[in-house]
C-alpha cells in the first residue's frame, strides 16, 4: 500500500513536471526576436580594409513592412533600407554597415505589420587618433623629426671621427 502511494506520487510529480516543461518550451519557441543590447566598441575592432564596419547581430524579420536605418549621433540618417546613403557610407547590408569614419552610431528597426521597434546605440569607447587625415598610432610629427635628426647627427659624427682618425694617422711620423 505504501509502495503504491509512493509510486502514484512519483508518477503525478513526473506528469506535472512534464506539463510545466512542455509549456515553458512552447513559450520559448514562440518568443519574438529581441533587440540586441547597446554596443560599446573600439575603432580598432571595427577597422576593415574598406573602412569601419559596424555589425548587426539581429535577424531582421522577413516582412515587407520592416524598415531599418543607421544614424549619426546628431540624428542625421546616413543609410536607409530604402536606398538612401550619404557619401561617408561605403556599403550597407542586412548584417552590417561600413563607413569611412569611426563615430558613435545608432541603428533603428521599425516593423509595422508585427509590432517590433528596435534601437541599438553603438558607443565608440576608444577613438583613433587622426592627424592631417592620416590614421596615426599616436606618434606625433616632432617625435619622428627628433629621431631623424638624431640619426643624421650620429652619422655625421661618425664620418667626422673617421676623417679625423685618417688625417691624424697620415700626418704621424714613422719611427
Amino acid at each position: 500500500m505504501v509502495l503504491s502511494k509512493t509510486l502514484m506520487i512519483v508518477t503525478l510529480f513526473s506528469v506535472t513536471f512534464a506539463i510545466i516543461a512542455s509549456t515553458g518550451h512552447i513559450q520559448a519557441s514562440e518568443k519574438k526576436e529581441e533587440c540586441p543590447a547597446n554596443q560599446e566598441i573600439s575603432c580598432h575592432t571595427l577597422r576593415t580594409t574598406e573602412g569601419f564596419t559596424y555589425p548587426m547581430s539581429m535577424n531582421i524579420p522577413n516582412s515587407g513592412d520592416c524598415e531599418y536605418a543607421w544614424y549619426w549621433k546628431n540624428g542625421t540618417c546616413i543609410a536607409h533600407s530604402g536606398g538612401k546613403k550619404l557619401a561617408s557610407v561605403v556599403t550597407m547590408t542586412l548584417k552590417n554597415l561600413t563607413v569611412t569614419t569611426c563615430e558613435d552610431l545608432q541603428w533603428q528597426l521599425h516593423c509595422d505589420d508585427i509590432p517590433l521597434h528596435c534601437t541599438v546605440d553603438y558607443k565608440v569607447i576608444e577613438h583613433e587618433r587622426i592627424q592631417d587625415g592620416n590614421h596615426n598610432a599616436g606618434v606625433s610629427g616632432w617625435v619622428i623629426a627628433s629621431i631623424v635628426i638624431g640619426i643624421v647627427v650620429a652619422i655625421a659624427g661618425s664620418l667626422m671621427a673617421v676623417w679625423c682618425y685618417c688625417r691624424n694617422h697620415e700626418n704621424r711620423p714613422s719611427y
